[in-house]
């Protein structure tokens, strides 16, 4: 038999730095349900059945062999995190260790809401714009006209930027009207792909996190 003693308490200064999107956290369970790494230096080489009961299900998930995502209360932080759980194969051991990563709500969906407040604030811009000019309009214009367009905006409203905006070949203010309608229309394409985009970018975020994980649970193991 060949044994090898590891300081656990470098291992566990080394893996608390790691800080996940700023303020998250790594923790290291050795195949054994064990904790190896943890914040709270009391708890290593403690079992997480014991410690953290409510986390035994994830853990045993992620002992499959196949890395577990949950969403949790963190107490300690009082907010919700993702935790993610990914499994770690030392050598030709059967049971793999489980590398464990917290990401905080807040940080997982500060992104988001910062293209949501963009994309709120100039839609109110442009309608508020659009208000005042279709309030200017209106008094010169005749009533037909201006309901057909009236009815565009409706459509538009309610997300249809299908429809074709009426009257934009004219050259007196029905016209100015219609084409400012149009630009509106066409705003609101580009709000729906920005929208587009996003989701694509979040879904490009949380791919880049798991990448990031496999990679810092490949280093661990080249490291072990």
């Amino acid at each position: 038999v060949a044994g090898v003693d590891i300081d656990l308490s470098v291992l566990n200064a080394e893996l608390g730095e790691t800080k996940p999107l700023g303020d998250g956290s790594v923790y290291l369970i050795s195949s054994g349900g064990l904790w190896v790494a943890y914040k709270d230096p009391e708890r290593l080489g403690k079992s997480v059945h014991e410690t953290e009961p409510t986390d035994d299900a994830a853990v045993a998930e992620a002992m499959k062999g196949k890395p577990y995502e949950t969403l949790d209360y963190s107490a300690s932080l009082q907010t919700d995190v993702h935790r993610l759980l990914l499994p770690t194969t030392l050598g030709k051991a059967e049971a793999p260790w489980i590398v464990m990563s917290n990401l905080t709500e807040t940080a997982v969906s500060a992104p988001t809401r910062a293209v949501t407040k963009i994309i709120l604030i100039s839609a109110l811009v442009l309608v508020v714009l659009l208000a005042v000019a279709m309030a200017f309009l209106v008094r010169r214009l005749a009533a037909r006209p201006v309901r057909r367009l009236a009815a565009v905006v409706g459509e538009l409203a309610d997300g249809h930027t299908e429809v074709t905006v009426p009257e934009t070949g004219r050259g007196d203010e029905l016209g100015v009207m219609a084409k400012a309608v149009e630009f509106f229309r066409q705003k609101l394409i580009e709000v729906e792909e920005l929208r587009r985009k996003t989701e694509a970018a979040e879904k490009d975020a949380i791919a880049a996190r798991r990448r990031g994980m496999l990679d810092l649970a490949d280093s661990f193991e080249s490291s072990v």
